[in-house]
C-alpha cells in the first residue's frame, strides 16, 4: 500500500513537471514570437517549428495526450469505414432538398398570406 502511495505521488510528480514544462515552453513560444519579430524569418521559423515539435511531444508523453492519440486513431478507422455515396445519389438527394425546400416556403408563404388576410379581416370588423 505505501509502495502505491509512492507511486502515485511520484507520479503526481510527474505529471505537473511534464504540464509546467509544456506552460513553459508555449510562453517561450509567445515570446520568442514577438521578441524575434524583426529577425530573419528563417531563424524565427526554425525556432517556433523547433518549439512546437518539442510542445507536441511533449503533450502526447502525458495520459491525456495519449487517450487524444488515441481518440484520433479511432476517428480515422471510423472515417475509413464510412460508405460515401456516390455522386448520382449526391445529386438525386441534393434536388429532393432543394424541391421540398421550395414547397414548404410556398406552403409558408401561403400561410402568412392566409393568417394577413384573415387578420386583417378581423381588425377591420372591430373598427
Amino acid at each position: 500500500m505505501i509502495k502505491a502511495t509512492k507511486l502515485k505521488k511520484k507520479y503526481d510528480k510527474l505529471k505537473i513537471a511534464k504540464w509546467s514544462f509544456l506552460g513553459i515552453l508555449i510562453i517561450l513560444f509567445i515570446l520568442s514570437n514577438h521578441y524575434y519579430i524583426k529577425h530573419s524569418n528563417i531563424f524565427q521559423n526554425i525556432l517556433l517549428t523547433s518549439l512546437t515539435i518539442l510542445s507536441t511531444g511533449l503533450i502526447f508523453l502525458t495520459k491525456s495526450g495519449k487517450k487524444f492519440l488515441i481518440f484520433t486513431k479511432s476517428a480515422i478507422h471510423e472515417t475509413k469505414l464510412i460508405t460515401w455515396p456516390n455522386f448520382k445519389d449526391t445529386l438525386h438527394v441534393t434536388f429532393t432538398v432543394i424541391i421540398v425546400t421550395i414547397l414548404l416556403a410556398l406552403i409558408l408563404w401561403g400561410l402568412d398570406n392566409i393568417l394577413i388576410w384573415f387578420i386583417s379581416l378581423i381588425t377591420s370588423l372591430r373598427l
